[in-house]
């Protein structure tokens, strides 16, 4: 449907070889508008639920409404596979990637016009679009450009897949390449991947078949961040958010945090939510800065969304010093 290949064939046939009663289906907020086709696809195999839970990534399965449910099975689609989750939290899952089969055709000749001078690349894409990279890889070996696709250290994770926190797959190449080409749409895990490798990063969106080089956009990201981080240094209350989310959990970083602040002599309270929410943590009123121990991500994308900073806890060593002049991007992803 719509280019994407949900694999509803090997689905139901996973369903019905685990056995499986009562199934939750989870999407992310982009594909959820297809939960109806699918239940009706799958109708009559088990009986069947929608999760309208937000999932942020395979980090983010909602074991607890499954566990509400007393579902035997989680159907979680526009992930790659984690393995472990079953026999961790009761509840087994299956992985389902909805890789894209759209082609891109301008987009590409403008990849290879921006990438004019560099002679050897780094190929990566969000999971969706992995199965572009070999053609996007020929194309532009064509037209005089070596080409290499990452190796993510993660081994459930595809040839040349980055996710917004992963992006080993491109550091697999850091020795090799001197410029780096993102297939995904927008410019999230491009943004990502500019503040990883801090070399020209092109972004190529299959959606709307453009190529962008995307410097611009992270030196305008730095100069914010700094700014965030400057402001961070002269709070003195800070609240530290633990997400109680599955994969995101870290309540060790937390505690370390604490501790660290309390000997600068600077006070601090941790937070435990699950979904991580402008709205909810400014009810609070009392923090002067708050502490991302969750997804990376939340404190990048959604800064402009708070009145006070939001940092995370690879940049607290920053405000523990009182110094920016070491400042390198790659913290804000820790």
């Amino acid at each position: 449907m719509e280019n994407y290949d949900f694999e509803l064939g090997r689905v139901k046939r996973e369903i019905i070889r685990r056995k499986a009663k009562r199934v939750l289906v989870q999407l992310p907020n982009g594909f959820k508008k297809f939960s109806k086709w699918i239940i009706e696809e799958l109708e009559g195999v088990a009986e069947m639920f929608i999760s309208a839970s937000h999932t942020w990534g395979p980090c983010d399965v909602d074991f607890k409404g499954a566990k509400t449910i007393g579902a035997d099975l989680i159907l979680h689609f526009g992930h790659h596979p984690r393995t472990g989750y079953g026999k961790k939290y009761g509840v087994d899952v299956i992985f389902i990637p909805v890789f894209y089969l759209g082609k891109v055709y301008r987009g590409v000749k403008e990849v290879i016009e921006l990438l004019e001078g560099y002679q050897r690349v780094g190929l990566v894409a969000s999971v969706q679009h992995v199965k572009a990279l070999d053609e996007l890889k020929n194309s532009l070996e064509e037209a005089g450009i070596e080409a290499q696709i990452g190796i993510p250290r993660e081994p459930t994770m595809f040839k040349g897949q980055v996710l917004g926190c992963d992006y080993s797959a491109a550091l697999s190449l850091a020795d090799k390449v001197s410029a780096y080409v993102c297939v995904a749409g927008g410019l999230f895990h491009s943004l990502g991947l500019a503040l990883t490798v801090n070399k020209k990063v092109i972004a190529l969106d299959p959606y709307r078949d453009r190529a962008k080089d995307i410097t611009i956009e992270r030196e305008k990201f730095i100069r914010k961040r700094m700014y965030k981080l400057m402001e961070a240094m002269e709070a003195r209350y800070f609240a530290i958010v633990v997400s109680t989310k599955v994969g995101q959990y870290d309540l060790y970083s937390a505690l370390r945090i604490r501790s660290a602040l309390k000997e600068k002599g600077l006070r601090s309270e941790i937070i435990l939510t699950d979904e991580v929410d402008a709205e909810k943590l400014m009810d609070l009123m009392w923090p002067d800065a708050i502490i991302i121990t969750a997804c990376p991500r939340i404190s990048i994308d959604h800064m402009d969304n708070y009145p006070i900073p939001l940092i995370n806890k690879g940049e607290v060593k920053y405000l523990l010093k009182g110094d920016l002049s070491s400042y390198d991007p790659v913290d804000a992803l820790k």
